[in-house]
């Protein structure tokens, strides 16, 4: 088999086509267009855990980035640049933007990825669908990491496959800056970096001087790759030792097929969204049926199922790795596999339909994201309000953490206390609209698990009673996610029966009673809710 056999549908070469001077204006739209896409309701929400945790990072240098980012997931590449911008447009929704901007730079390169896999039809067809994707937008409108990962992804494999048809130098040191980028912005591109090399040693099997090229150019960024291959190493261990996540299952696999194709489960509605995604599954399987005579397809199709396997192996001996936002760098490519499937089928008419149930799949779940935005973000970010006569505009944590900002007085804190499950996430983001300015912690009596951010407190910042304050103060701001009714009547919630452990473990409303503490108002911002509790007491009491 040949490495530079095309399907008998293909047209000509993808560089050598008659629309070759429309190339800039083909990309110059869909850029634009993915960008247009992404700023929709792009500001409509404060800032959640994990990107509060990384914007609080900004103060600090370049250095303490990369110490910073040893204890995550994440190699310090992304805040780097999250830090350069931010030095000259700062902000949330500047850096919100900047995500939507690179966000926007993959549907381009999924247009050159396209054209690799089959010709420009399939190029611009997989352009527009990476537009369109729920999965590439609702990671774009975030300020992480996973705005940019599928864009290194594709520039990749564009460069692998390039370089398996021509051996230039440049298209190998293409795909090895890709994959250092890649690497240093998610540890994930190392799954990719591994089957890529499995690819390329198959197609030197019969003559070892091809992989004389790539090796070379990949020796730098193996060099660099292995300095953060002791932090890699270390948090897999990490993650191993403590508790994260459910273990993996079946389900995992059924989110990832819905992330691939239409990118949503539409709210949970697991049977909607698998007779949504079905177009996307006939596909990848009618890719399967017509990849004999095109080896990118080929190859596309080892690599989608090599990495997904691997991580699958990997989950079911330890802790999962195994989350659908990882696989990112690979939605393109699976996209682009089964727009080829259809592209591929015989029956015209078929074909077509295929097509058209894709792509109205794609819009669908667009227009459901748009549509539900508040609820599809609700996991996290707790924006719901908790009925229907409230209203809800996504910013209820900064805009409790303004009124506090305006009535906190001297000898007064602030303490964050509800369910373990939810103080963090909103704990983090009131220190970020804060900039730690004010007097504010956290209540839990053990350490705060890494995976709810431990790892980002700073001495001081985590109480286990009152007492571990300097001085009790004249008052206190108690902010919770929790509804006020179920968990601030401490006798109800005894009565209630619920194994509460917290509430044993850390009683914040007995000792609030026990050190003469009244409870004078409640405001609430959608789902938080921000409780004054003031002393009765004229003075002071000391600790101890």
């Amino acid at each position: 088999m040949q490495i530079n056999q095309k399907s008998p549908t293909a047209e000509l070469h993808p560089y050598e086509d008659s629309g070759y001077k429309n190339e800039f204006l083909i990309v110059l739209s869909l850029f634009l267009l993915g960008l247009l896409l992404r700023s929709i309701r792009l500001f409509d929400l404060d800032v959640w855990l994990d990107e509060a945790v990384l914007l609080l990072q900004l103060d600090g240098s370049y250095t303490d980035i990369w110490n910073f980012c040893k204890n995550d997931n994440f190699p310090p590449l992304y805040p780097w640049v999250i830090k350069a911008w931010s030095s000259i447009f700062p902000g949330e929704n500047s850096l919100r933007f900047l995500s939507a901007f690179l966000g926007a730079l993959t549907p381009p390169a999924a247009y050159f990825l396209g054209k690799e896999l089959l010709n420009k039809k399939l190029g611009l067809a997989l352009g527009i669908a990476c537009c369109l994707s729920a999965g590439l937008l609702y990671f774009s409108q975030m300020i992480r990491m996973y705005a940019i990962f599928p864009f290194f992804g594709c520039i990749s494999l564009i460069g692998l496959f390039r370089g398996l048809k021509t051996n230039h130098w440049k298209y190998w040191i293409l795909m090895s800056l890709a994959n250092l980028l890649g690497y240093y912005t998610f540890l994930y591109m190392i799954f990719l970096i591994a089957v890529e090399f499995v690819v390329i040693l198959w197609h030197a099997k019969r003559n070892l001087r091809l992989m004389v090229k790539p090796i070379l150019a990949h020796l730098p960024t193996a060099l660099l790759i292995l300095v953060w291959l002791i932090p890699m190493l270390s948090r897999y261990q990490a993650v191993q030792e403590g508790f994260w996540l459910e273990p993996f299952s079946l389900r995992d696999l059924g989110k990832l097929w819905f992330f691939f194709g239409s990118g949503s489960d539409i709210g949970n509605r697991y049977l909607i969204a698998g007779i949504i995604n079905l177009p996307f599954l006939f596909g990848f399987v009618a890719a399967f049926k017509a990849m004999r005579g095109n080896v990118n397809v080929q190859l596309s199709l080892f690599i989608v199922i090599s990495v997904v396997l691997s991580a699958l192996v990997i989950s079911l001996l330890g802790q999962s790795i195994f989350f659908k936002r990882y696989f990112i760098f690979l939605l393109p490519l699976y996209l682009g596999i089964v727009i080829f499937g259809w592209l591929s089928v015989k029956n015209k008419m078929l074909a077509n339909v295929g097509l058209f149930l894709t792509f109205f799949a794609l819009i669908f779940t667009t227009g459901y994201y748009y549509v539900y935005y508040y609820e599809v973000h609700s996991v996290y970010t707790f924006t719901l309000p908790r009925g229907p006569e409230e209203k809800c505009d996504g910013h209820g944590i900064s805009k409790a953490a303004d009124f506090l900002r305006k009535r906190i007085d001297n000898k007064e804190v602030i303490i964050h206390y509800s369910r373990p499950l939810t103080r963090s996430f909103i704990y983090f983001p009131m220190l970020y609209y804060h900039q730690r300015q004010l007097p504010e912690y956290i209540m839990s009596a053990v350490p705060i698990p890494n995976y709810f951010g431990g790892q980002y407190l700073k001495n001081s910042e985590r109480i286990g009673s009152l007492h571990e304050l300097d001085e009790l103060p004249k008052g206190i701001w108690v902010v919770s996610t929790d509804s006020v009714v179920s968990y601030f009547d401490r006798d109800l919630v005894l009565k209630s029966g619920k194994q509460n452990i917290w509430l044993q473990r850390e009683d914040l409303l007995k000792e609030l009673k026990q050190n003469d503490y009244i409870h004078t108002e409640t405001t609430r911002f959608g789902r938080v809710s921000t409780r004054y509790y003031r002393r009765e007491l004229n003075t002071s009491t000391t600790k101890g």
